[in-house]
C-alpha cells in the first residue's frame, strides 16, 4: 500500500502533464501560434517602456510571458511551454492545500480544476501568458505562506515566534498583493474565463496554414468551412493559388465579391486586415498588401506582431527596397524565434523595381488588377481574381473586355456558362468563343433557358438543379445587375 502511494503522485503529475500538452497540440495548436504571430519582443528597454504598461511587477511578467509566447512558432513546442507552467501551477497548488492538513481527494480535484480553468484561459485570443506566470507566482507564495504559519503554529518549534509571524505576514501581503493588483491590471484584458471554440481553432489553421503558404491544406481545412466569409475568402485563394479560382466558385453558400477581397475599413479587425493582405501579397499589389499589414499591426492586442513585420520585410524585399527591408530585418535579427530567417533575408541580393506598384483607391479593386496585368500579362492569380471579380458584379461588358485583352483559361465552367451569356447578348463573340465552349455547356445552358421559360422565372422551382450555375446567379442573385 506505502509502495502504491509512493508512485501516486509522480504519476498523476505525469498524466496531468500529457493531458496538458495533448489539449494544446492535438486540440488547439494553432490557437497557440495564432497567438505567436500578435506579438514581438525585443530584450531592450526603449522598446519594452513602449510596449508594456503595467505597474510593476505586472510589467516584467508581461515581458516574460511575451518571451515564452514567442516560441510558439515551432511545432510542439508551445504545447510542451504550456503543459510545464499548467502543471506547475497543478502541483504547487496541491502542495499548498496538502500544508492545510486537507486530505487527497480534496487536494487533487482542486488543482486539476484550476489546471483545467487555466487551459481555458489560455484558448482565449487575446489572453497573456504573463496571466499564466502570474498565477504561478500566487500559488507559490500561497504555498509558502501556508509552510510557514504552520511552522510559526507548531509548538514544539525552536524558531522566534516573531520573526515567524512576520515572515507569515509578509508573504501574506505578496500573496494578496500579486492577485489584487494583478485583478485590476493584467488580467481584465483577457477576461477571468474563455471557452474554447474548435470552429476558432480551425479558422486560425486555416489561416495560419495560408501564412505558411500550404494552399493545399488551405483548401481541404476551408472547404468545411463555407458558412464563415474568411473561410470562403481563404479557399478561393487557395485556388487561385493552384489555377483554379473559377473551378466549382458559384457553389459556395454566399456569393459577392467580398469572398474575394476582404475589406479594409473601420468596421474590421486585426485578423481580418492581417489575412486581407495574402490576396494583394500574391496577386502583387504591394501598397495594398502593406496597407493591410500595418493595419493588421496596429489593431492587434500589442500593437506588434511577428507576422506581420516578416510580411512588411518581405514587401520591402519583393519591391527592392533595400533600406525598408533593413529595418525590418534588423528587428527580426533580434528574436531568437526568426533570427535565421532574418539573416538569411539579409543575404539575398534584391532587385530594384522587380514589380510595377502604384497607388490606389481602396476598392477599385477592378482598376488595380488590370493596372498589375498590364505590366505583367503572366500573373494569372491576378487574371483569374480580375475575371472572377468581374462576373461576380454582373459585369458582363468589363468580363468580355478583360477576357479578350488578358485572355481566358480553358476548361473552366464558370467561365463557359459566362461567355455562352455573352454570345446570346453579343452574336459577334460567338465566332471566338464558341470553340472553347463544352457540349455539356451548351445543352446545360438550353435546358436552363427552356425551364427559366416554364417556370416563368420562379427561382425556387429552378434552384435545386441550378443553383451553382452562373446563369443562376447572374439571374436572381440580390444585388444590382450592371
Amino acid at each position: 500500500m506505502k509502495q502504491c502511494n509512493k508512485y501516486l503522485c509522480p504519476t498523476l503529475t505525469l498524466i496531468a502533464a500529457i493531458s496538458v500538452f495533448a489539449f494544446f497540440e492535438v486540440l488547439f495548436p494553432y490557437t497557440l501560434r495564432h497567438k505567436e504571430q500578435t506579438i514581438f519582443l525585443l530584450l531592450d528597454k526603449t522598446w519594452i517602456d513602449m510596449h508594456y504598461h503595467e505597474p510593476g511587477l505586472q510589467k516584467w511578467l508581461a515581458v516574460a510571458g511575451d518571451y515564452i509566447q514567442q516560441f510558439f512558432f515551432y511545432a510542439c513546442v508551445g504545447a510542451m511551454l504550456m503543459s510545464v507552467l499548467v502543471t506547475l501551477i497543478g502541483i504547487v497548488l496541491y502542495k499548498a492545500i496538502r500544508q492545510m492538513k486537507a486530505a487527497r481527494w480534496i487536494a487533487m480535484p482542486i488543482a486539476a480544476t484550476v489546471m483545467a480553468w487555466e487551459c481555458c484561459r489560455i484558448c482565449g485570443e487575446e489572453y497573456p501568458i504573463g496571466s499564466t506566470l502570474q498565477l504561478l507566482l500566487w500559488a507559490m507564495a500561497l504555498w509558502a505562506f501556508v509552510k510557514s504559519l504552520k511552522k510559526w503554529k507548531n509548538p514544539d518549534s525552536n524558531h522566534d515566534k516573531t520573526r515567524q509571524m512576520a515572515e507569515s505576514v509578509t508573504l501574506l501581503v505578496m500573496m494578496v498583493a500579486c492577485l489584487v493588483v494583478g485583478g485590476f491590471s493584467l488580467l481584465p484584458k483577457a477576461k477571468w474565463w474563455n471557452i474554447p471554440r474548435r470552429n476558432i481553432e480551425r479558422l486560425y489553421a486555416i489561416d495560419s496554414n495560408a501564412y505558411y503558404g500550404d494552399w493545399k491544406t488551405v483548401e481541404s481545412l476551408s472547404a468545411t468551412m463555407l458558412d464563415y466569409p474568411i473561410a470562403q475568402y481563404y479557399h478561393n485563394l487557395a485556388k487561385a493559388c493552384q489555377g483554379r479560382l473559377a473551378e466549382r466558385l458559384m457553389e459556395q453558400p454566399i456569393r459577392g465579391t467580398s469572398r474575394l477581397f476582404l475589406p479594409v475599413d473601420q468596421n474590421g479587425n486585426h485578423v481580418q486586415f492581417t489575412a486581407a493582405n495574402e490576396v494583394w501579397w500574391m496577386v502583387g499589389d504591394m501598397t495594398s498588401a502593406e496597407h493591410a499589414a500595418i493595419l493588421g499591426m496596429i489593431f492587434s492586442p500589442r500593437h506588434a506582431g511577428s507576422r506581420n513585420i516578416r510580411r512588411l520585410a518581405q514587401i520591402a524585399m519583393r519591391r527592392g527596397d533595400q533600406e525598408g527591408a533593413m529595418k525590418y530585418l534588423r528587428l527580426l535579427d533580434k528574436s531568437p524565434v526568426h533570427s535565421r530567417w532574418a539573416k538569411k533575408q539579409m543575404q539575398t541580393e534584391l532587385s530594384p523595381y522587380t514589380l510595377h506598384d502604384t497607388l490606389s483607391l481602396t476598392g477599385e479593386h477592378s482598376a488595380t488588377l488590370r493596372n498589375l496585368l498590364d505590366h505583367n500579362h503572366k500573373n494569372t492569380v491576378a487574371r483569374d481574381y480580375l475575371l472572377c471579380y468581374d462576373l461576380l458584379s454582373h459585369n458582363l461588358q468589363a468580363f468580355t473586355d478583360d477576357a479578350l485583352r488578358y485572355g481566358c483559361p480553358n476548361g473552366q465552367r464558370l467561365y463557359e456558362e459566362a461567355m455562352l451569356v455573352v454570345m446570346q447578348i453579343n452574336p459577334e463573340m460567338r465566332e471566338k468563343w464558341q470553340p472553347m465552349v463544352a457540349e455539356s455547356a451548351y445543352r446545360d445552358f438550353v435546358r436552363f433557358n427552356q425551364t427559366f421559360e416554364q417556370s416563368k422565372g420562379n427561382g425556387k422551382m429552378m434552384y435545386n438543379e441550378f443553383h451553382n450555375t452562373y446563369w443562376y446567379y447572374l439571374q436572381f442573385h440580390d444585388q444590382t445587375k450592371n
